[in-house]
């Protein structure tokens, strides 16, 4: 038997043309049916269905598009007589069908039996009267052994009869638990579906979780970097503007002192003007020490501006790392989306290519998903066997 993660053939559809005259196939029920689609019961040998590779157990879907299910006798009949006709079959399910099929052409070759068992005991019966009309005291004679050969042939179509129907019950009982087994698988099935779907909802939220922090992250690394790009900046206008002073400050002071020895030369000889240029001097030193001063401290503001600069590459460096990180991780993000945007993954293969959710194939319509999903998991009604000659075939 089949289990119900095999694969089943994809539906496939026909067209009958105008040459086609019969479809060769009959019905287990006509529309309409509680329990859409129809099934096929009998293939008539060498027709078209049987070319086309029907066989008995074979659902039929749609006529021109419309679902055969839900169509009227009178409407339904008048279809299969359309040409051209567009038919959408889907094959047997798996080992169960096919069981039902091999009861079916079992029950359609007793039924032929007994035709023509029937037909030569009428034929035997006919020569005998004849005979016996030719002879009445043979018949006198021999209609007590007549009637006994009688009464065993009807006891012994009784038990055969008797034997056909336990067969009968015995195959329904086989397909009611068959029916009870897929039922149970598909529920097992049902139930791990749902577990894997909610783990990867579970896995979408952490990743969706994973990629915000690491966005606030990086949103936090650009603000510092913009601080510290904003506070260098700063720094580096006010010791230019620190420098200028500077400049300015130092050609003020070799002014003077252009100024002190032009006047040191023109009053050389003046005592007071010599203390006075000494006293310029000496100020002038003074001067020169508190520039030096400034300048050291110029640099040592120079160093701590290295340090920051280089504070500031390494922070670029780390947001650079960031930057590769969210890139790399960008493609898995983007691939476990399309995976869970994607219904194939969860599908779980059926007899009717999942789900999204049931793996039907992209041609499927809605009638042959609800075909899958009602599948002959009620058992079907016990019917009475006809007769070839007594079944509508189409």
């Amino acid at each position: 038997m089949s289990k119900p993660g095999s694969v089943r053939a994809s539906v496939r559809d026909h067209e009958v043309d105008d040459s086609v005259a019969s479809l060769g196939f009959g019905f287990l029920h006509l529309p309409p049916t509680r329990r859409s689609p129809l099934v096929i019961k009998t293939v008539k040998k060498d027709s078209w269905a049987d070319l086309q590779g029907v066989v008995p157990g074979t659902e039929l879907l749609e006529l021109d598009g419309e679902e055969a299910g839900c169509l009227t006798p009178e409407h339904f009949r008048e279809a299969l007589q359309r040409r051209p006709l567009r038919l959408k079959l889907a094959p047997p399910y798996g080992e169960v069908w096919k069981q039902v099929a091999h009861f079916q052409q079992q029950v359609v070759a007793l039924s032929l039996q007994k035709v023509h068992l029937q037909q030569a005991l009428k034929d035997e019966s006919d020569r005998v009267m004849r005979e016996l009309g030719i002879c009445t005291e043979l018949e006198k004679s021999n209609s007590l052994q007549h009637k006994a050969k009688l009464l065993k042939d009807q006891a012994q179509q009784l038990q055969e009869k008797r034997d056909l129907e336990e067969e009968v019950e015995r195959l329904q009982v086989e397909l009611e638990t068959s029916h009870a087994e897929l039922a149970s698988e598909r529920q097992q099935l049902e139930e791990e579906r749902n577990r894997w779907q909610a783990e990867l909802e579970e896995s979408h939220r952490r990743l969706a979780s994973e990629q915000q922090s690491m966005e606030d992250e990086r949103k936090d690394l650009e603000a510092k970097l913009d601080t510290a790009t904003a506070s260098w900046s700063s720094q580096k206008e006010r010791m230019e503007e620190e420098k200028s002073e500077m400049q300015a400050s130092i050609s003020e002071l070799q002014a003077e002192l252009q100024r002190c020895k032009a006047e040191l030369a023109v009053t050389a000889q003046s005592e007071e003007f010599r203390s006075a240029a000494e006293f310029k001097q000496a100020e002038l030193e003074a001067e020169k020490l508190r520039c030096s001063a400034e300048r050291e401290e110029s640099e040592v503001l120079r160093r701590k501006l290295q340090e920051q600069d280089a504070h500031v590459q390494e922070v670029n460096a780390e947001l650079s790392k960031v930057r590769l990180q969210l890139a790399s991780t960008r493609p898995s993000l983007e691939a476990l989306l399309a995976e869970l945007a994607t219904p194939e993954l969860f599908k779980v293969e059926s007899p009717a290519p999942v789900s999204a959710t049931t793996g039907l194939g992209p041609g499927v319509t809605p009638a042959a998903r609800r075909s899958f999903q009602r599948r002959s998991l009620v058992p079907a009604e016990p019917e009475k066997v006809q007769a070839d000659s007594e079944e509508e075939m189409f």
